[in-house]
């Protein structure tokens, strides 16, 4: 099974079907018809048949305690910041309300929602600035309760590490029983140090959370299960830090994470960073820009490999001595990887240092960085072509890097999901 931290494992899990009319509170000559089916403990399907066809409303799903107490205007005032999240969110794309709002009839498929929970689907009519022109429709329904299988507190885990390199190893977990899920992962070591199971298990419930979260956002439909290993797992983990040392931890846990058991817990330690092979770069192309975020941005390119250098430093001076720390924000990286344009591959460093001087208007810089294929990459008086003071640079980079689709990445995207809102259907439109 894939790691959280990297990808998931689609396996979802089947619960029971129920249909609900939501006690039939909505009568045949309201502006709406509201129709739910589907209903399990995290899910429900959702159908809206507006009276008129050519009306403009909107319409979405409320904790219902929140629905019961909302006048229409206040129903229209939660549409419109709901919208204006969604239209500052996509800003590049310039929506407008009239992207949002929808005419005729409408169907979705929620999820990610708690079980055992009263959940109001609200329907009204809008004007053009997103004001309530009729009665808002309202119907009420109830998820289902939540149900696992008993978790086993005598489970016990045999954890092999095989392969280990720089930045890389092969874990293989047996567990003493095929019956029952487990969940397993590899952890710092000393991210973990000094905390008690108790605190181990907490930080994995929420980690699990986060990710169900973050999955859920984007419009994948996953639960717990999809996190949880059941009889002998495998993986191999990459893009570890080098010379560093891992804690792999298993535990009994259900699929709906009710945790069972004592910890087991495996340490291994990474090797150190040797270059199995060296390329001097010639780069001729670069572009260098200081933005009002404090980032030094280093776009280089090398014509006759077809290798592209992106590097990114968080500093306040664009001159000094960088290190990959200096590539970090809240432990997480900005670009900093070699680029091949005819196989489109990514490889990022694992050990970098370059210095950086600024003589007039001519940047230059030179170092190396050796990266996951083992290549150390040197790079020796390259000049860039611009220098772009702070108080002159774009907002954001007009040069970009090549973004890799992992969950590192997605991280430092500064995700969060749509704050007080119950569903995120606004942003699947």
């Amino acid at each position: 099974m894939k790691k959280f931290f990297l990808f998931f494992a689609a396996a979802l899990m089947t619960l029971s079907f129920a249909s609900c009319d939501g006690g039939g509170n909505t009568p045949k000559d309201e502006a709406f018809k509201i129709e739910i089916s589907n209903i399990e403990a995290r899910k429900a399907s959702v159908v809206v048949t507006p009276a008129d066809t050519a009306v403009t409303y909107y319409w979405d799903l409320l904790e219902a305690a929140q629905a019961a107490k909302m006048t229409d205007a206040e129903v229209a005032a939660y549409f419109k910041e709901y919208f204006d999240y969604v239209i500052d969110y996509y800003a590049e794309y310039e929506l407008t309300y009239a992207d949002l709002v929808i005419k005729g009839k409408e169907d979705y498929d929620f999820s990610g929602l708690d079980p055992d929970t009263e959940y109001t689907v609200v329907a009204l009519a809008l004007t053009a600035n997103i004001e309530a022109a009729g009665t808002a429709v309202k119907k009420t329904f109830k998820t289902l309760e939540a149900h696992e299988d008993p978790v086993p507190a005598d489970m016990t885990f045999q954890i092999e590490v095989d392969g280990i390199t720089f930045n890389s190893a092969a874990v293989a977990i047996t567990p003493s029983t095929d019956a029952s899920t487990y969940y397993w992962n590899v952890f710092g070591a000393e991210d973990i140090a000094g905390m008690s199971d108790a605190d181990i298990k907490a930080t994995i419930k929420d980690n699990l959370d986060y990710m169900i979260e973050y999955y859920t956002y984007y419009g994948y439909d996953v639960t717990i299960a999809d996190f949880l290993s059941q009889g002998p797992d495998a993986y191999e983990f990459e893009g570890l830090s080098a010379n560093t040392a891992y804690t792999i931890v298993a535990v009994a846990m259900g699929t709906e994470g009710t945790i069972n058991g004592a910890l087991a817990k495996r340490t291994f330690q990474t090797a150190e960073v040797v270059a199995s092979d060296s390329l001097e770069l010639d780069l001729v192309s670069q572009y260098t820009f200081y933005e009002e975020y404090n980032v030094i941005q280093i776009l280089g390119e090398d014509a006759e490999k077809n290798l592209e250098l992106g590097l990114t430093f968080e500093t306040a001076e664009p001159t000094g001595t960088f290190t990959l720390a200096d590539c970090y924000e809240d432990g997480y990286y900005y670009w900093n990887y070699i680029y091949n344009s005819q196989t489109e591959e990514i490889v990022e460093f694992v050990d970098l240092y370059v210095t950086g001087v600024l003589q007039g208007s001519e940047y230059i810089y030179s170092g190396y960085g050796i990266a996951e294929d083992g290549i150390k990459y040197i790079f020796t008086d390259v000049h860039a072509t611009e220098y772009v003071p702070q108080e002159e640079a774009p907002a954001k980079a007009n040069k970009k890097g090549h973004e890799k689709k992992d969950f590192k990445a997605a991280k430092k995207g500064n995700f969060k999901k749509a704050g007080k809102f119950v569903s995120r259907k606004a942003f699947d439109r």
